[in-house]
C-alpha cells in the first residue's frame, strides 16, 4: 500500500520523485536507470513542477514513509526497509528537497520539528 502512494511508476504513480533534484532521478529511484525514456520523461517534468505542489508530494511521501520506517526498531524481522522504496536514505532526501523548496518559495518554516533521522 504505501508504495502504491509514493512510488508505483505503472499506477502513474511519482511521488517519490519530489524528493529528488531532476539530476539525480536516474540513478537514484529504484529501475529509472534501466528505462531511459522514463527517466528523460520525469526530469523534464519535475522542472516544471511548482513549489507547492513540490511541497505537498514531498510531505505526502515522507508521511507514508515515514510510517513504515518507524516500525523498523518493533519489528525487525519483518525488514521494513526491504519491503518498500522507503528507506532512511529517501527520508533524508526528502527532508532535503523539502528544505530546498520552502526557501524556494521564500517561506519561514522551520524544519526543527521534522527529524533528521527517520523514525525508528
Amino acid at each position: 500500500v504505501v508504495d502504491n502512494n509514493v512510488w508505483r511508476p505503472a499506477a502513474q504513480q511519482f511521488r517519490l520523485a519530489f524528493c529528488y533534484d531532476p539530476s539525480q532521478v536516474e540513478k537514484e529511484i529504484p529501475g529509472l536507470s534501466k528505462n531511459k525514456q522514463m527517466s528523460d520523461w520525469l526530469k523534464n517534468a519535475l522542472k516544471g513542477v511548482s513549489a507547492d505542489e513540490a511541497i505537498t508530494g514531498i510531505l505526502a511521501v515522507m508521511m507514508q514513509c515515514g510510517a513504515v520506517l518507524s516500525m523498523a526498531d518493533a519489528m525487525p524481522k519483518l525488514g521494513v526497509e526491504e519491503l518498500s522504496v522507503c528507506t532512511p536514505v529517501v527520508w533524508k532526501n526528502c527532508r532535503s528537497q523539502l528544505e530546498k523548496r520552502l526557501k524556494e518559495k521564500n517561506s519561514k518554516a522551520k524544519l526543527k520539528w521534522l527529524p533528521l533521522e527517520p523514525p525508528t
